[in-house]
């Protein structure tokens, strides 16, 4: 069986503090995957965060994008982005719901199998899911991360590329070819 992931496609994301380039320019073709088979399961994620949320620049006093060491680990600083309970952290109105189960998300994690409120691996071998396609937002951030945790967690895993969008060119270059040398395929949406 096959699920399709949709990571975070949310108003901030799109429009918003943490505008991802080109961002609402896949809204259309996401929904467009969505009707194009009949899949076994479509859930989505969602980034949430409180106020203060320790990825926030603001909360350091530092200007967003810079690195700091986070528990031992370098991360980058964000705007403030995906408030819980504000416009910005909800799912695009753009994108069609309708057949879209969710995950929420609860710790700070790029990836949708380390911070859902559903175990995401566990929702995924309870549907019978072998097969993972995953799009949405960021190429470079959220979609690597849950695909190279999709390929750990044992499921075949396929990136639609013409159905995501990156923070940065240069990044997003570089987490494609991460992906496709951890075994995750690249392709795109007519190919399916």
């Amino acid at each position: 069986m096959s699920a399709l992931l949709i990571v975070d496609v949310q108003n901030d994301f799109i429009d918003g503090s943490l505008a991802v380039p080109g961002a609402e320019g896949i809204l259309a073709q996401i929904n467009e995957l969505i009707l194009q088979r009949n899949w076994d399961l479509v859930v989505g994620s969602q980034d949430w965060h409180p106020l203060n949320h320790i990825s926030f620049a603001e909360t350091h006093g530092k200007q967003p994008f810079t690195e700091v060491s986070i528990s031992g680990e370098t991360r980058m600083l964000w705007p403030v982005h995906c408030v819980q309970g504000s416009k910005g952290a909800e799912i695009s109105p753009l994108l069609d719901k309708n057949k879209v189960e969710g995950t929420h998300i609860e710790v700070d994690a790029y990836s949708a199998f380390d911070s859902t409120s559903h175990q995401l691996s566990s929702l995924l071998r309870q549907r019978n899911v072998s097969k993972l396609y995953i799009c949405g937002l960021a190429t470079d951030y959220c979609v690597r991360a849950s695909a190279l945790d999709a390929v750990t967690n044992g499921f075949e895993t396929i990136v639609v590329t013409d159905c995501m969008r990156g923070v940065d060119e240069r990044t997003s270059e570089l987490a494609l070819n991460e992906m496709s040398s951890a075994g995750v395929k690249l392709v795109k949406m007519n190919d399916i």
